[in-house]
């Protein structure tokens, strides 16, 4: 089936280390990201976009995130070469 894969991951800028400062600020980070763009078999005007992403979120608390967090990176990189 025609179609893109495309993988992304996080890179940190330089104006965040301001607000990452501010204890009022929450932030979650995007670590890796996939996103599949497949054609649509005799719709030629459509396709299916499918999105997967890693994240870390300081809303998890790190003893949760500690232990899924190796097996979750572990199960996404599969994922992504189960796809391609």
């Amino acid at each position: 089936q025609a179609g893109y894969v495309i993988v992304s991951r996080a890179v940190a800028h330089a104006d965040d280390a301001e607000a990452a400062e501010d204890p009022k600020v929450i932030h979650s980070e995007m670590l890796m990201g996939l996103n599949v763009i497949r054609v649509v078999e005799g719709e030629p005007d459509r396709c299916v976009l499918i999105n997967l992403n890693h994240l870390r979120s300081p809303m998890i608390p790190m003893m949760l995130a500690k232990r899924l967090g190796l097996s979750a990176a572990v199960n996404f990189i599969n994922d992504i070469r189960a796809l391609c």
